[in-house]
This record gives structure tokens, C-alpha cells and sequence, in this order.
């Protein structure tokens, strides 16, 4: 029932770093001289808030070069982003051109911070079949009635992948 202010330190509102026993003081100073001044401390301690950063999933086809990979994160609060965040995220694959048809991990790595209990969650990179390009020709041309020709196929990978495909083609009458 005095009148009086409160301070407090650190101030209202202030958002604390992750760690334990953080020191919060009130001090009270009544406007009233014939009343003391008061204070109180206590500590809390502050755990770090859950943040999972997931690799982000990505398809290529069989022979092209791995896409560049990137992660998304969950979780910053505060309005963090990922300058909160000490050290440089790197994604990875076991991928490369030459990997076969399926799945492959995209494995999210180095970050940390005090104040987030970081979790890395492995994305995918699906590797699927690469395109061909089919080209047929006859010789000699003109062509005419009964008469013999040669048909001829070239196969080619479709960009943007650098393999040679293999196999048979085979032509049919009709």
C-alpha cells in the first residue's frame, strides 16, 4: 500500500540466454521518505529452446551433377534467424553423377548455439532414371518402293546429364 517504482535488472521483457541460474533483481523505492528502499533476488534457469534443422529434399536425374542442397529450420523464436547460429551449415550427400536410381541422404551439419537444443534431420535426394534423346534416320534418301534401306538410331543422354546410355534398340515393322 506505498507508492513507490520498481527496477528491475535485468529489465522487463528482456529475452535471457540460455544457461543456468540467470540472476533477476526488483528493486522497489518508495516515493515516500519515511519508508525503505527494497529488493529481491532470485535465479531461473533458462533452458535452450528446440530448433530441428531438416535437410530439404531434392531429385536429380541418374548422371546429372548434385543439385546444390539446403536445409530449412523450425524453431528460431525470438525473432532469431540463422545469424543466430555459430558456425557454417553444410549439407551433404553420399550422392554423386553416378549414383543409381533411389534415395540418398541429405545429412544437414555444423551449427550450434547455447541458447537452441539443435536436432539435424536428414532429408532425401531421390535419384531418378535419366532421359534419352532418340534419333532415327533412313539411308539412302530418297527411299523407293521395294527397294533397300538402312535405318539408323543415335541415343544420347538428355542434359543435363553426362552419361552414355547402353543398350539395344530394336525397329519394328508396323
Amino acid at each position: 500500500n506505498v507508492a513507490g517504482t520498481f527496477t528491475y535488472t535485468p529489465a522487463a521483457g528482456t529475452v535471457l540466454a540460455a544457461g543456468p541460474a540467470r540472476v533477476l533483481t526488483a528493486v522497489f523505492t518508495p516515493t515516500d521518505a519515511n519508508f525503505a528502499s527494497g529488493s529481491v533476488e532470485t535465479t531461473i534457469d533458462v533452458q535452450p529452446a528446440p530448433l530441428t534443422i531438416r535437410g530439404n529434399d531434392a531429385v536429380k536425374p541418374f548422371g546429372a551433377p548434385v543439385p546444390v542442397l539446403t536445409a530449412s529450420a523450425t524453431g528460431f523464436v525470438n525473432g532469431d534467424s540463422w545469424t543466430a547460429l555459430n558456425g557454417a551449415l553444410v549439407v551433404t550427400t553420399s550422392a554423386t553423377a553416378q549414383s543409381p536410381v533411389g534415395t540418398h541422404p541429405v545429412v544437414p551439419s555444423g551449427v550450434s548455439s547455447p541458447n537452441y537444443a539443435i536436432t539435424f534431420a536428414t532429408g532425401v535426394l531421390t535419384v531418378v532414371r535419366g532421359s534419352v534423346v532418340v534419333a532415327v534416320s533412313t539411308g539412302p534418301q530418297p527411299s523407293g518402293f521395294d527397294q533397300p534401306f538402312v535405318l539408323t538410331a543415335s541415343v544420347a543422354s538428355a542434359g543435363p546429364a553426362l552419361w552414355i546410355p547402353t543398350g539395344a534398340v530394336t525397329f519394328f515393322d508396323g
